[in-house]
């Protein structure tokens, strides 16, 4: 039986804003399958975003707006991500017998006491983690908080773009619906497993935790001021966003940001000591890194070695089908840098 009429999901457009680049992804998904129909990157200039906070808004809506007019996605409604300074993140243990009204009305109380803004001005959300070693009785709820002028900001760059806001949530959210499905496709881990994600950016670095497919721990590392300054010279000079991806599938070599590497390393280090030395966690079962291109190239086997844990390079495409006009090996370099607006693309329209 031809299925000419089937109506495909209501995807939307994964818009991810961050100091380096606006990244943009459109995925459709029929029968539980999902295809990739776009995706784009094009570099932001210095100062655009800083600390993933939108500084210059006009700019970055005007270099969306170029981007679509470049890739002309299909899908105009839009889901983008808060971040960093930007959004507030608190797990409360609450009772367990809560319906989601009744938790959305005590959050908003519990808010007040870890919130240091006028509740007015505070937009709130939350998800219920899943259970681990808590009481049957309680549940743990991860709270997300963060200033309305954020999300308007956001809201603002999409209408000037000629998209329309359908969600901003909170990236660790994106980040964990593509690592799940990453999961679910490659074998790099199973049902339980702890699995970290760490995304290297040119002026931070964020270590996620994942657990049953959820967020269970995040902490952004914002670089030493001497460290940005080496990273921004070589991710906001002359080499464009065109020419990264040719040079790295040529084999070549940035010799010289083996020592940036290693300082990136050094924070790598610290992330995870700080993280076991402030939860029960011990160890991880697998490594994701994610993040600027550029920086990746060789940080995986060095992540690796340093912690004796199977680690590999983010690729949210596997077992995704491609567009024709996608080009399989060009969007395997870029991949890395696309695990966020992945997410953001996975989440469905309502």
């Amino acid at each position: 039986m031809l299925n000419i009429f089937k109506k495909k999901a209501q995807t939307l457009l994964g818009v991810d804003l961050n100091p380096a680049a606006i990244r943009l992804v459109e995925l459709s998904r029929e029968e539980g399958c999902y295809t990739v129909e776009n995706y784009a990157i094009m570099a932001l200039p210095y100062g655009a975003i800083v600390e993933r906070q939108v500084v210059q808004a006009e700019i970055v809506a005007q270099i969306l707006k170029q981007l679509i007019n470049q890739t002309r996605p299909r899908v105009k409604q839009a889901a983008m991500a808060l971040a960093g300074a930007a959004v507030i993140t608190k797990t409360i243990e609450m009772d367990a017998g809560l319906n989601e009204d009744e938790l959305a009305s005590v959050l908003r109380l519990e808010a007040q006491q870890h919130i240091p803004y006028s509740m007015e001005d505070v937009a709130i959300d939350f998800i219920v983690q899943p259970k681990e070693e808590q009481a049957a009785d309680k549940v743990s709820v991860l709270l997300a908080a963060s200033r309305e002028e954020n999300i308007n900001v956001r809201e603002n760059i999409l209408s000037l773009a000629g998209l329309r806001a359908k969600v901003i949530e909170i990236e660790g959210h994106a980040l964990a619906r593509a690592c799940r499905f990453v999961e679910q496709h490659s074998g790099i881990a199973t049902d339980g497993s702890v699995l970290a994600v760490i995304d290297v950016g040119v002026d931070s670095l964020t270590l996620n935790i994942l657990q049953h497919g959820f967020l269970v721990y995040s902490r952004e590392q914002t670089f030493a001021t001497e460290l940005i300054a080496q990273l921004q010279q070589h991710c906001f000079r002359s080499t464009s966003a065109e020419a990264v991806p040719a040079k790295i599938a040529q084999g070549i070599i940035f010799t010289d940001l083996m020592g940036v590497k290693t300082h990136i390393l050094e924070h790598i280090t610290r992330a995870f000591q700080f993280f076991y030395g402030t939860s029960h966690y011990s160890s991880v079962d697998c490594i994701i890194v994610s993040g600027v291109t550029l920086l990746l190239a060789g940080l995986e086997s060095a992540v690796q070695s340093q912690f004796n844990t199977p680690t590999v390079l983010a690729n949210p495409f596997v077992n995704m089908k491609l567009s024709k006009k996608l080009d399989e090996s060009r969007l395997a370099i870029d991949a890395p840098a696309l695990l966020v607006a992945c997410g953001l693309a996975m989440r469905e329209e309502g």
